[in-house]
């Protein structure tokens, strides 16, 4: 290289004449000028090829750069992706999560908005505003029609999409550097949609920031998926708490009525049997008559819990015969009669009425019906029994003119343990109407409560019954 450029300097600096007579000969002066031209050739060539070499070793060191500051980006992406996941999953409260996926959307971003879309359990056809971020120009609990814009769109494909238009959202909010929608999805199930929208902070989104929205949409799916799950868990347990407290409830119910007659039956027989010497026949009648009271008592306890028992496992049972209905009823009345002889209780019902029934259903409908208005009412106040025949059966009627009942609480009285005012000091388990309507509604029949001419309330039952026993085998219910 030093030959080819210091030998075309030497002679043009000392010219053709100036070299030696042996260079002379050897060089005539159309082959030096050749030699010459070659020479600046070659000399221009390598500075040429250095030149080219140059720019790519600069070329090299700008792509370097770009790539160490993209890969740069890339990490803090990574460790933004990492704490947003962290955040999300570091709270189970669903609101608090989903104000944190949206800011840290927003945060992974660099976005000017986000819009959190969930699926509407009651409207399937629309997605709800769930949270929001930014100037999005939506509100929480807006509803979205599925096929309205790019979050349906996503929810529809089931798959990220990258719009760089304006679309309905954008326009309100003044977005103009493009949108991104992506649905969240986890173990298969399509939990909503993460929006985002660049808007002016940022240059448009790429298909890198496509792929990272969408591994951080699985993991928003994920956090709400278990807040949801530990929100459902929350309601169990408090469910489990309130059963709970209603048996222990139940359970001290159930003593105290229980106790209550045995305590009186134990301690007549106890006295009746220790100063049998001493008491007088009518105190023995009298005593007798109150042991065997206590002891009815009981006993419709017990069926009571039996029937409530058989009626939630739908295994209450009807047996249709002849049943005197007449002798049924009086009978019922009678036994009132015998433990309350203070309370005006009367009965109408047709003489020599037969139909076809469950006897024993008819006389703990009458009982039932009967108790709760000896406890409701005052003790001045009459009620009566009234029996009809209707077209498909038989109407009873117990008529109280107590204080009446709030037409819209009518309804809660035949759910179980529902008690009025003072339960304690009234008695009862709470049973007694929830038994009545499941009697009634296994008897293909029906209970209404009315109020009564004048106040107080009238409640009545609709019994199927029959003429004889041949239609039994295809009961039909009373209208």
């Amino acid at each position: 290289m030093l030959v080819a450029v210091g030998v075309p300097a030497i002679m043009v600096a000392v010219g053709i004449n100036g070299l030696p007579d042996i260079l002379r000969q050897t060089f005539d002066l159309r082959t030096a000028r050749l030699a010459m031209l070659a020479m600046l050739v070659v000399v221009m060539g390598y500075v040429a090829e250095r030149e080219i070499t140059l720019r790519r070793l600069t070329s090299l060191l700008v792509e370097e750069r770009v790539m160490t500051a993209s890969l740069v980006n890339r990490v803090e992406e990574l460790n933004l992706l990492l704490h947003a996941t962290r955040a999300m999953n570091a709270a189970l409260d669903l609101p608090h999560v989903l104000t944190e996926i949206s800011r840290s959307a927003a945060a992974l971003l660099r976005a000017e908005s986000v819009v959190l879309y969930l699926l509407d359990g009651s409207a399937p056809d629309h997605l709800e505003v769930a949270a929001v971020h930014g100037p999005a120009g939506v509100e929480v609990g807006a509803a979205e029609a599925l096929d309205a814009g790019l979050a349906g769109r996503a929810m529809h494909e089931r798959d990220a999409l990258l719009s760089t238009e304006d679309h309905r959202g954008a326009r309100r909010a003044g977005v103009t550097g493009g949108v991104i929608a992506v649905p969240m999805e986890v173990r298969g199930q399509l939990v909503g949609v993460l929006q985002v929208a660049a808007g002016t902070p940022r240059d448009a989104f790429t298909e890198f920031d496509l792929r990272g929205v969408s591994v951080f949409a699985n993991a928003a799916a994920a956090a709400i998926a278990n807040a949801r799950s530990y929100e459902d868990q929350l309601g169990r347990v408090a469910s489990l708490l309130d059963a709970d407290q209603a048996k222990d409830e139940f359970l001290t119910l159930v003593t105290h009525e229980l106790r209550t007659p045995l305590t009186s039956m134990i301690g007549l027989l106890s006295t009746m049997s220790t100063r049998s010497t001493s008491l007088t026949p009518d105190q023995i009648t009298e005593f007798a008559g109150i042991a065997q009271t206590q002891g009815w008592r009981l006993d419709r306890l017990i069926g009571d819990l039996l029937d409530s028992s058989r009626s939630q496992r739908r295994a209450l049972e009807i047996h249709p015969e002849i049943t005197p209905v007449d002798r049924v009823v009086r009978s019922a009345v009678r036994a009132v009669d015998q433990s309350t002889p203070d309370r005006d209780v009367r009965c109408e019902v047709p003489e020599g009425l037969v139909r076809v029934l469950d006897s024993d259903v008819l006389l703990r409908i009458v009982d039932n019906l009967l108790s709760n208005a000896l406890k409701y009412t005052p003790a001045d106040s009459p009620i009566v029994v009234r029996v009809s025949e209707e077209a498909r059966g038989l109407r009873i009627d117990v008529v109280d003119h107590g204080d009446g009942i709030d037409p819209a609480s009518r309804t809660a009285l035949f759910d179980k343990f529902t008690r009025g005012a003072d339960p304690y000091e009234r008695g009862g388990l709470g049973l007694g109407l929830y038994v009545v309507q499941a009697l009634a509604e296994a008897h293909a029949g029906r209970v209404e409560i009315t109020e009564t001419p004048g106040g107080g309330a009238t409640f009545s039952v609709w019994l199927a019954a029959w003429s004889s026993m041949e239609p039994v085998d295809s009961p039909a219910a009373v209208d």
